[in-house]
């Protein structure tokens, strides 16, 4: 059983990432650090990703509570257990090449792209 314990959140241009830690319920101790895509995101925010990013620029307040109120819904939906589905973000080249590195550091080098709630 896996749950989703958020640590640090990126807006990019036009689409809205998270990168969070996946942690097993039977043993705490152990994670997988990933990044949520985009699509895994925007259902918990009242505004499309590009629309968030010009009201951060036009009327930043407004922006600021759409993205609380979306934060809040997400991370209430998250704490729950769910499948997810992960793929590499690397190539498997440039995976190797960095000395197949660990799933639990601060780097995420998996990417969440569908998650289904139990």
């Amino acid at each position: 059983m896996l749950i989703f314990a958020l640590t640090t959140s990126i807006f990019q241009q036009y689409g809205l990432s998270i990168v969070c830690s996946l942690v097993d319920l039977s043993d705490i101790s152990s994670r997988i650090t990933c990044k949520l895509s985009s699509p895994v995101l925007e259902p918990y925010f009242s505004v499309p990703p590009g629309e968030l990013r010009r009201l951060s620029k036009t009327d930043r307040e407004k922006g600021n509570q759409i993205t609380q109120e979306g934060g809040s819904k997400m991370c209430r939906a998250l704490e729950s257990p769910g499948a997810v589905s992960i793929k590499l973000i690397l190539s498997a080249e440039d995976f190797f090449l960095k000395g197949a590195p660990r799933f639990d550091g601060d780097e995420a080098y998996l990417l969440v792209t569908a998650r289904e709630d139990s």
